[in-house]
């Protein structure tokens, strides 16, 4: 048995590191805040603090005592049930609420939170692994870059999106299959327990699923056309597969919305742009504040990805087409993200109050997979590339500085400077080869994972606690 067990954590290690990796930068964090038990203070902040918490404890009161799940006279004059459910508490982690005695409700509450976290870690690691058929500790280190993302820290307390987060890169290995493969059931499945699980985040995967679908198609050079029919009658198949699973949530919840306020919402009649380029581009940069509530879009998952986009983009060893294709979808949600017309159809027909740009996290996803396919074909790349990319990041951030153009705190000054001299040194002597090349690339892959776990504790911290003994009294 335990040759079996050391068997399994050697051939999944990289998967267990991106777990911890992430889960302990949180623990830190809430340990240096003095969280319970090491402190009076409670993660549950903004809404989770007088919504979600007391959506768990009255979920726990009807399990406990075998109530309905359907109606509960708990809140208001009563309320549906079942609605709340579909949106808020339909996530498998919950069961833990019954091993949890009702004083510790906002405990279970972190312990969820920091699983999901770590969780969202380990699936983009799978994805790395079975997308670019990669496994060794950069799955682990852009695993971690996932997790602890400025979007999954800063809205990390709306704990039901993050079920979401999770499925999220299985849905688009899904994808993958389905194209290259002709199998669906991974992309059908998981698509299922996204809209299960949180419809809201589920709609802006449903849109996201037919662009990546098309830009998979386009880019797989070996498909006939009717090969091409047949996977996109597959995709629509399992798509309607999927919402069927989940129509015992979605046709309730849909009636309950249409007598809502959001079911009044009207499309909006002059056009909008929220942020300026520099703006958005400053996002990028390293110990940026995250949005917890608002603000500017969340962005960030590692400064190093401001060298490796350049990287991909000029990369011989990646087909021209393949470069474009993906580019311009990036683009493309940086648009969406910053316009209000079509940050209103994403966002399910609806302005969202606070917390903008909810679905940057497809962004931030993008993001990864580019910089991670020019990370592994660094050799098609001229050798200058990552000190020039460097270089101009650099002046940038000096001119919006200088400038006034955005705002940026001196200590993000201070640290990206840091950081994007220390990779473009370093990515530099990678790609020249020089003698101990190995070791310099592993110092790289280190310090990006330093960087990716102190901007969690960073983000964290920022986002602040909540006093757990007057809120429980």
């Amino acid at each position: 048995m335990k040759r079996i067990i050391k068997l399994w954590i050697e051939n999944n290690i990289f998967y267990l590191l991106t777990f911890v990796i992430p889960f302990c930068a949180a623990l830190i964090a809430f340990i240096a805040q003095g969280v319970w038990p090491l402190g009076e203070r409670g993660i549950s902040i903004i809404d989770s603090y007088h919504q979600y918490v007391p959506f768990f404890s009255e979920l726990q009161y009807k399990w406990k005592n075998f109530d309905s799940l359907l109606y509960s006279w708990n809140g208001a004059l009563g309320m549906n049930f079942l609605v709340v459910i579909a949106y808020y508490l339909a996530s498998p982690l919950n069961f833990l609420l019954l091993i949890f005695p009702k004083g510790l409700v906002m405990e279970c509450f972190t312990l969820i939170y920091l699983i999901k976290l770590g969780l969202s870690g380990v699936s983009f690691a799978y994805y790395i692994r079975r997308r670019f058929n990669r496994y060794d500790f950069t799955v682990t280190v852009f695993g971690c870059m996932y997790a602890l993302s400025s979007f999954i820290v800063g809205y990390g307390w709306n704990i039901m999106w993050l079920d979401c987060i999770v499925l999220f890169p299985m849905v688009m290995l899904g994808i993958y299959y389905l194209v290259y493969q002709g199998k669906g059931s991974l992309y059908g499945v998981s698509l299922a327990l996204c809209i299960l699980t949180n419809y809201y985040i589920a709609f802006m995967i449903c849109i996201f699923s037919c662009i990546f679908l098309l830009v998979e198609m386009s880019c797989y050079w070996e498909i006939r056309i009717k090969e091409c029919l047949t996977r996109g009658f597959l995709f629509a198949i399992y798509s309607l597969l999927a919402g069927g699973t989940a129509a015992v949530l979605l046709i309730p919840t849909m009636h309950a919305l249409d007598a809502s306020a959001s079911g009044t919402s009207s499309f909006p009649t002059t056009l909008k742009f929220y942020h300026s380029v520099y703006e958005l581009l400053c996002q990028q940069f390293s110990f940026v504040e995250p949005t917890n509530l608002t603000g500017n879009l969340n962005f960030y998952a590692g400064s190093i990805l401001l060298i490796l986009i350049p990287v991909f983009l000029v990369n011989k060893k990646i087909h021209p087409w393949h470069r474009l294709v993906k580019m311009f979808v990036t683009v493309f949600l940086i648009v969406c993200l910053n316009t209000n017309y079509l940050t209103y159809i994403w966002h399910g027909f609806h302005f969202p109050n606070g917390l903008p740009g909810r679905y940057s996290f497809i962004y931030i996803f993008m993001l990864l997979i580019m910089g991670y396919e020019g990370c592994q074909k660094y050799r098609g790349c001229p050798k200058w590339i990552p000190s020039a990319a460097a270089g101009c990041w650099l002046a940038f951030l000096a001119y919006c500085c200088y400038s006034g153009k955005a705002e940026v705190e001196i200590y993000t000054i201070i640290v990206n400077i840091v950081l994007l001299s220390a990779y473009g040194v370093l990515m530099t002597l990678v790609f020249m080869r020089v003698k101990r090349w190995k070791m310099f690339r592993d110092a790289m892959f280190i310090l990006i994972g330093i960087e990716a776990f102190s901007y969690g504790i960073f983000g964290l911290c920022m986002n602040g606690t909540v006093n757990r003994k007057d809120y429980y009294s």
